[in-house]
This record gives structure tokens, sequence and C-alpha cells, in this order.
């Protein structure tokens, strides 16, 4: 039995406009949530690998991949997968963590971030510096008025135009950051801030300064 309940959010839509173009944060709208039956995955991780989810409807047949890659911690992953009447079998493959190469170097840009009242709008600067291979990647954000503040991120998932990271540091805003690469210098910017406070949600463009 599926319970679905209608959340109504922000009635307000922001477009950002910068030097490299737009982005169109969706502050907006009425989020539809459904609650169903679906398959929970769990599996051991190792730091430095990668692991898949790939499905399959005959064990003889092609396994698809499902999602992206996750990143190990050494800590157990897990995934939730939409059941349906479709009889499917599941299988974990595991590889070695790609440098996720494309994310590599420096990036900025601004950002635009709409909080929930009584917080306020939010304008700031954003460095994004990824050293992908040694896996270290952290935001700086440059705000108007004092204070700055510096965070670091644990990526959680990417694909070859898509990684998603968990920002976690004192002073900065706390929750997922997910970067989609739109070409070669550019990327868009989505973060998310999950405190029960001052939840809100923002946007920007980055753009790449050096490798």
């Amino acid at each position: 039995m599926n319970t679905t309940q209608t959340i109504r959010w922000i009635s307000r839509l922001t477009v950002a406009i910068t030097a490299g173009g737009f982005c169109l944060a969706a502050h907006a709208a009425d989020i539809t949530v459904s609650i169903g039956q679906a398959v929970q995955l769990r599996w051991p991780s190792v730091v430095g690998r990668a692991y898949q989810i790939q499905v399959s409807t005959n064990l003889q047949s092609n396994w698809t991949p499902s999602g992206g890659l996750m990143e190990g911690s050494g800590a157990t992953l897990g995934a939730f997968i939409a059941a349906t009447n479709v009889q499917r079998f599941f299988r974990i493959h595991e590889t070695k963590a790609s440098p996720v190469s494309w994310l590599d170097g420096t990036w900025t840009g601004r950002a635009y971030a709409y909080n929930l009242p009584p917080a306020p709008n939010e304008e700031a600067m954003v460095e994004l510096v990824v050293n992908a291979t040694n896996r270290t990647f952290r935001t700086t954000y440059t705000f108007s008025a004092p204070p700055d503040c510096t965070a670091t991120l644990r990526l959680l998932s990417y694909s070859d135009t898509r990684a998603e990271f968990q920002e976690s540091t004192v002073g900065c805003s706390t929750g997922p950051i997910v970067l989609t690469r739109l070409n070669s210098t550019t990327i868009a910017f989505n973060f998310y801030y999950s405190d029960p406070t001052f939840p809100g949600t923002g946007a920007g463009l980055l753009t790449k300064v050096d490798d």
C-alpha cells in the first residue's frame, strides 16, 4: 500500500543571473513525497573502492547498472530500490575508486541561498578545491558580511557527469551537495541545509580556474 503526502514548501522561484549564464534554483513549489514498498540493499565497504548496484531480470541475462558509483568509506553502505511486480536480481560490483578527473582542480563562482524565515537569504562567493586522487574536497564561502567559513566534503557517489557529497563543518552549512558537469569548465552547484533550525537550499554556477 502506498501512502502519498504532499508538502507545500516554498512558493518562490529564484533565478540567479551570473556572468557565465543563469542558474535556476527551484525553491519552488509543491513537493510530493511517495512512501511505498522498496528493496533495501546493504553491504560492507572498503576505503579506496567504489560500488555499483546492478540489476537483472534473469541471472543469465545482462546486468544493468542502477544509479552511480558509491564511494567506499569503511562502513556499511546501502540503498533503497523501489519494488516492482517484475522479478529482479541484484548484485554489488566492486571496483577501484575512480579519480573523478572531470572534477579535479579549483572552481569558483557565486551562489545564492534561500533560507526559510526567520533566517535571511544569503549570497556568497564559493571556492571549491578538489584533489580527487587523494580524495580531499573543500569548500570556502565568502559572504558580504563576516564570518566566512570553510567546510570539508565527503564524497558519497559519482558518475561521469555528477557527484554527490556530504558537507559538514562547524560554522558552515551542513547537508548534501550535488555537482553536475555542464561542460569541461562549468559545473552546477546545488546545496541543501539539513539544519532543523534554519533549513534551506541554494544553487550557483562554478567555473574552473586551474587544474
